[in-house]
């Protein structure tokens, strides 16, 4: 049960975990990162990828039980409207780099591929709040070394 009756003086009821994965445990994470640098011209070119991938987790302790509501109807918690397990995912960050004498030119770009995530959910019998990852961004920098 995930609520809490408020009729029988505000007890929650007691809920086995055993055999349960941790919330936002995975079980494989691997991360790779290929960065490289060579002189370019008069000045030093360099680039850099990073790859992580996340296999599948769950958001709640629950690991998606089924809901009992407090009338004691069953659901399965998809159907209820509470998933709560984010299927695994790959993210990508980019950046480039141009160094001449004392300015540096950036380029970069984060969740490249633009995945949307779960990466935290609040979960309880009338609420159901989750925390994405951040959309795809980039941009420029230009670095001055006085």
């Amino acid at each position: 049960m995930r609520a809490q009756d408020f009729d029988d003086g505000g007890n929650s009821p007691s809920i086995s975990l055993v055999g349960k994965r941790p919330p936002l445990a995975s079980k494989m994470n691997v991360t790779a990162r290929l960065s490289q640098w060579f002189d370019a011209g008069p000045g030093r070119l360099d680039w850099q990828a990073l790859l992580n991938y996340l296999s599948s987790y769950f958001l709640s302790q629950f690991n998606e039980d089924d809901i009992v509501f407090l009338d004691g109807t069953r659901q399965d918690a998809l159907s209820a409207g509470f998933p709560g397990r984010q299927k695994g995912y790959v993210t990508l960050n980019l950046g480039i780099g141009y160094k001449i004498k004392n300015f540096r030119f950036e380029g970069w770009a984060s969740s490249f591929l633009n995945e949307e995530v779960s990466q935290k959910a609040l979960v309880g019998s009338s609420l159901n709040i989750r925390f994405l990852n951040d959309a795809r961004s980039y941009g420029t920098r230009v670095r001055v070394n006085f």
